[in-house]
């Protein structure tokens, strides 16, 4: 190469210089980005294989025909209201039982939550204990879970297990049924102790859209009551639980029927059972943020 001409060994040296500069570039560039296409490729067919086998077309007028049916579904067309509609007609129907008495009482659901007090709370509780006495209904803080005393941070909560607690025994007594004594909670009436009605206030559940929210979605306020009368009282106790303008759905049922070795049955000389005795547990809703 010493031989060589001066121009011969520069463009030697020159293409020496061009394919240390083109390894690198492939060592560097070239070789990872080729890496990150293969694996981008095989992301790709493992997508389309998963499309393949739920059942998904691969053609892009397909999936955009199929996107505008899904969209009218949600959204509605014609004279069906569409998915999120009804949703919403539920939403609003879940939760419309109270918004009587916070109009009434309190202006907006916002005014109710924020301004309700203690005081309001106690009245509440006091009103109701007072009125449901009057129907024989007598309520224990030892069974009911819930009293005059009763805290909460958040206290439009306790007014609105109040109130649930106030419809679902009011159904029940409007439908003849009879709350079924508790088997060891005395309320004192007079000189004497007497047992107390099988109801209790079971604690508030939260329900999260998402679980980063910081405010619920909804509040469910459970009930759970022990009842006893006719079967076909009892059938519509549950029928008016979910009637127009009343939504407490039930989450738990135990129906226990009469004994039919009781002298009462065979004086009858029938075994026919009409009397049963009925454990249920419904609840009320309140949307925490509702929009209709």
């Amino acid at each position: 190469m010493k031989n060589w001409p001066q121009k011969h060994r520069n463009l030697v040296t020159y293409a020496i210089f061009v394919l240390l500069v083109f390894a690198a570039c492939w060592v560097l560039f070239v070789r990872p980005m080729k890496k990150e296409l293969e694996k981008v490729r095989d992301d790709w067919e493992k997508r389309q294989t998963r499309l393949l086998r739920e059942g998904w077309p691969l053609n892009p007028g397909k999936l955009e025909a199929l996107r505008e049916s899904y969209r009218a579904r949600l959204d509605g067309k014609g004279s069906d209201a569409g998915i999120k509609a009804r949703s919403d007609a539920v939403a609003l129907r879940s939760s419309s039982m109270f918004d009587e008495r916070i109009r009434t009482s309190f202006g907006t659901r916002g005014d109710f939550m924020k301004a309700v007090s203690r005081l309001d709370y106690q009245t509440q509780f006091n009103r109701v204990f007072r009125e449901l006495a009057k129907e024989d209904v007598l309520l224990a803080p030892d069974e009911l879970k819930l009293s005059e005393d009763s805290s909460s941070p958040y206290v439009y909560q306790l007014v609105l297990q109040v109130w649930t607690l106030e419809m679902v025994v009011r159904h029940a007594l409007d439908q003849g049924l009879k709350v079924a004594a508790a088997e060891t909670a005395k309320v004192r009436v007079g000189n004497r102790d007497v047992p107390a009605a099988k109801v209790t206030v079971l604690p508030v559940r939260a329900y999260y859209a998402q679980a980063k929210d910081a405010d619920p979605y909804v509040l469910e306020m459970p009930v759970r009551m022990t009842v006893s009368g006719g079967v076909d009282q009892c059938r519509a106790f549950l029928r008016q639980l979910t009637s127009e303008g009343t939504f407490l759905p039930i989450s738990h049922l135990q129906l226990y029927a009469d004994d039919p070795s009781r002298p009462e049955y065979e004086r009858r000389g029938s075994v026919k059972i009409d009397k049963v005795r009925m454990e249920v547990e419904c609840s009320a809703f309140f949307l925490f943020k509702r929009t209709g």
